[in-house]
């Protein structure tokens, strides 16, 4: 889901949680809450990069691992160790395209989360992830149209 946050709100976000709201992690933070692609480290470096000529990829990778341990991002690992970053950290679920590896929210609601995590109420969770691969609508009609 995209956040729409302002630079304003991201610095409180940030000055909030500790951390020093230099421009790149609020250029960085802010991009993360304008999109829902869920993009990778390199995505988010060229994106930012052309508009921030300071801005180098061991700042994005240090940034992003910053907010995901502060948990104002998610650090999402899909598969293998392909790493995405999203902004949305409320208790939703991802499903991955195996065609053209789009990442799209999964809305969890408040019955489907009981029914989810039934069998763990004795337990405390800290964190919760669901990953569902296969293949998106928009690839489905493009296989059927082929057909």
């Amino acid at each position: 889901m995209k956040l729409n946050r302002t630079t304003e709100q991201v610095k409180q976000l940030l000055i909030g949680k500790g951390i020093r709201p230099s421009s790149q992690r609020v250029a960085i933070l802010h991009h993360l809450c304008s999109v829902t692609s869920h993009p990778s480290a390199e995505c988010v470096f060229e994106t930012l990069s052309p508009k921030i000529a300071s801005l180098s990829r061991a700042t994005v990778y240090n940034t992003l691992n910053l907010l995901a341990n502060n948990n104002l991002i998610l650090a999402l690992t899909i598969e293998g160790d392909e790493k995405r970053f999203d902004a949305d950290t409320s208790l939703h679920g991802h499903f991955k395209c195996n065609q053209c590896n789009e990442l799209y929210d999964i809305v969890i609601s408040k019955q489907k989360q009981t029914a989810i995590l039934e069998d763990l109420t004795d337990f405390e969770i800290d964190k919760a992830h669901l990953y569902i691969h296969g293949t998106c609508k928009k690839c489905l009609r493009k296989k059927k149209n082929l057909n």
